[in-house]
C-alpha cells in the first residue's frame, strides 16, 4: 500500500485522505471517504468504488450515524466478496476508524477487538473520539449476515 495508509485486517485498509487518484489505483477496489471537508466527486477515482460518507469528528448526529452504519454496511459486503476497501479520513484515526471498526462488527467481531484492531494499526489515538468509541461499543450486531 502507500505511506499514510495501515492495513487492519486482511483486505481492509485505514488511512489519511489520498491526494491523487493514482495513489488509489491497484491499490483498492472501493475508496471510502469519511472526511466531511474532503469529499471529491467519484469521478475523480475512476477505477474504483467511491463510498461517499461524511462525517463531523463530533458526537455524530442521528443522520451521521445513519450515513456511518450504511457505509459501514457496504465495507463489511465489499470485505467478504474479498474486495480490497481503503476507508479514510484525513488523519485516518477517528472517523475513517469508526467506520471500519464498525464494519468489522458487522463481521462478528467483539466491539473491544475491532477498537484494538483500529489502534494495533493506526496507533494509540486511533479512536480517541469517546463517542465513535462509545457507539463500537455499544450498538448490537446480531446478524452478522447483514
Amino acid at each position: 500500500m502507500i505511506p499514510g495508509v495501515s492495513r487492519v485486517w486482511e483486505n481492509l485498509w485505514v488511512g489519511g485522505a489520498p491526494a491523487i487518484a493514482a495513489e488509489v489505483d491497484g491499490n483498492a477496489d472501493m475508496l471510502v471517504l469519511c472526511a466531511a471537508e474532503y469529499q471529491p466527486d467519484a469521478s475523480e477515482f475512476p477505477h474504483v468504488t467511491v463510498v461517499h460518507a461524511p462525517l463531523e469528528d463530533a458526537d455524530p448526529t442521528g443522520q451521521e450515524l445513519a450515513t456511518a452504519l450504511a457505509a459501514s454496511k457496504a465495507v463489511a459486503e465489499a470485505l467478504r466478496a474479498g474486495q480490497r476497501v481503503w476507508v479514510t479520513c484525513m488523519a485516518g484515526l477517528n472517523r475513517s476508524a469508526f467506520v471500519a471498526a464498525l464494519a468489522l462488527r458487522r463481521l462478528g467481531w467483539a466491539p473491544e477487538d475491532a477498537i484494538q484492531a483500529m489502534r494495533d494499526a493506526r496507533g494509540p489515538f486511533a479512536l480517541s473520539n469517546i463517542w465513535f468509541e462509545d457507539l463500537v461499543l455499544d450498538l448490537a450486531f446480531e446478524d452478522h449476515t447483514e
